[in-house]
């Protein structure tokens, strides 16, 4: 809740995202927050444009068809996730 109630006034829109168990070394999923509990804690700071989303893959995705070619995008959490988004945008880009 810290740092959400930090960074709630800098940020537009929030799209949150459920473990990814595809990885080979997933997190423990004891660790985790789902998108749901995730999106709660911003609903708590007064936040109603957050976007619960099934996949780390279906959040970006939503965050690129709603931000201005202009706008940023800002990952964060755990670096499982940052390297799968680092990948996707990567191998994205080539194809």
């Amino acid at each position: 809740g810290t740092m959400a109630a930090l960074l709630s006034s800098s940020i537009d829109r929030i799209w949150t995202t459920d473990l990814d168990t595809t990885l080979e070394q997933p997190p423990q999923p004891s660790r985790c927050l789902s998108s749901e509990q995730i999106a709660a804690v911003w609903h708590e700071q007064g936040r109603d444009d957050v976007a619960p989303c099934c996949s780390a893959i279906e959040a970006l995705e939503q965050a690129l068809d709603d931000c201005p070619t202009s706008g940023r995008i800002v990952v964060t959490g755990s670096l499982y996730l940052v390297a799968t988004i680092r990948h996707y945008i990567l191998t994205r880009s080539r194809a």
